[in-house]
């Protein structure tokens, strides 16, 4: 059992909901095993993306939560991230390994 994280960052194990909204119900729910300090949707609303504040990028399906894969996007620490309006692409930031700023790009599958 995790602790609970600030506003919008759930705790350790904490779980995620994915809620549709217009009619109350659950898509999904997942749990992260690191504290999220980044949270967002695709442009098409199907994946859930967390950035973790060990260096991770995990996509999620929103539609029943599962874990689509985990990307290391670089090292411990604060970062953030943002999804393309116009497609698969995703954009973080945060400390590199050597904590010098890193910015990278990736296309999601």
């Amino acid at each position: 059992s995790g602790s609970s994280g600030g506003p919008g960052e759930p705790g350790p194990g904490s779980p995620v909901t994915v809620w549709d909204v217009p009619t109350g119900t659950v898509m999904g729910e997942f749990a992260s095993p690191n504290p999220i300090g980044w949270i967002g949707f695709s442009a098409d609303s199907e994946r859930v993306l967390t950035r973790a504040e060990n260096g991770t990028l995990s996509v999620w399906q929103a539609d029943g939560g599962r874990h689509l894969g985990t990307l290391r996007c670089g090292g411990a620490g604060k970062g953030s991230a943002a999804c393309s309006p116009a497609g698969p692409l995703v954009a973080w930031c945060g400390p590199a390994e050597d904590g010098s700023p890193r910015v990278s790009v990736r296309v999601l599958d």
